[in-house]
């Protein structure tokens, strides 16, 4: 079963990721590639993410393109802490307008202990040198969670040698 979209954007307040509907009909995947979303919609996806429980079978969220801005990367970010988002596996906000903000807020959630995520699409956005330095004090805690495989920050304003540094570390 896929969602209203547009009835799931104007609830309030938002569903949970997992309604009444049988877990076997709850969707794995969604993807909101080139909508032009805004920020308040995808927070409205996060509090729907944070509230759908450890039962919510989303692996993989695509916001690519869907101006998530700072404020829906920061939405996101709260949310990846949550039990609604203990399966998702793959974030993609690329090309979404999230700055240094947003990708600290990301990076501090990323890679906690309780962090499922494995990759995160993070390429043409507006990241530099504050949001690279977030990535890497975050990569480089010794206790930090290790499912972080996957990170492209490519097409930001980072240095190619913080690039370097942050690809050091993911591995």
């Amino acid at each position: 079963a896929y969602y209203h979209i547009m009835e799931f954007l104007s609830s309030t307040p938002p569903p949970a990721l997992v309604p009444t509907a049988p877990v076997a009909t709850c969707p794995t995947t969604l993807d909101f590639s080139g909508t032009a979303t805004g920020s308040r919609a995808v927070m409205k996806i996060a509090a729907a993410l944070e509230h759908s429980g450890p039962s919510s079978r989303l692996s993989r969220l695509s916001l690519r393109g869907a101006a998530v801005g700072n404020r829906g990367a920061q939405a996101l970010a709260r949310a990846l802490g949550r039990d609604g988002a203990a399966k998702l596996r793959a974030l993609d906000l690329s090309s979404s307008g999230v700055g240094d903000a947003g990708a600290a807020a990301l990076a501090r959630s990323c890679c906690t202990r309780t962090g499922s995520l494995s990759s995160l699409g993070l390429a043409l956005n507006r990241i530099a040198t504050k949001g690279a330095a977030a990535f890497v004090d975050a990569l480089d805690q010794p206790d930090r969670n290790r499912a972080l495989r996957s990170l492209t920050l490519s097409s930001n304003r980072i240095s190619l040698r913080d690039l370097c540094l942050i690809e050091s570390l993911v591995d």
